[in-house]
């Protein structure tokens, strides 16, 4: 199943967190949106680091990340 683009789905994309990044490449796939690559890394402090590598100015940006 694949969700035809439209002017909806034109400015969106997915970013994907640590957590489970197969299940965001799934959604990115199954809604034919594009999944933008992101470095993540921790500080010394175990604080978590996001650089995203593309720009992602006048997007609607959904982050597939969990929280517990």
């Amino acid at each position: 199943m694949s969700v035809r683009r439209n002017n909806l789905t034109d400015n969106m994309c997915i970013i994907s967190g640590t957590a489970n990044p197969a299940f965001a490449a799934e959604v990115a796939r199954v809604l034919d949106i594009p999944q933008y690559p992101a470095i993540i890394g921790r500080f010394p402090d175990r604080e978590i680091s996001v650089n995203l590598t593309e720009d992602i100015r006048g997007r609607d940006v959904y982050i597939i990340q969990s929280t517990v």
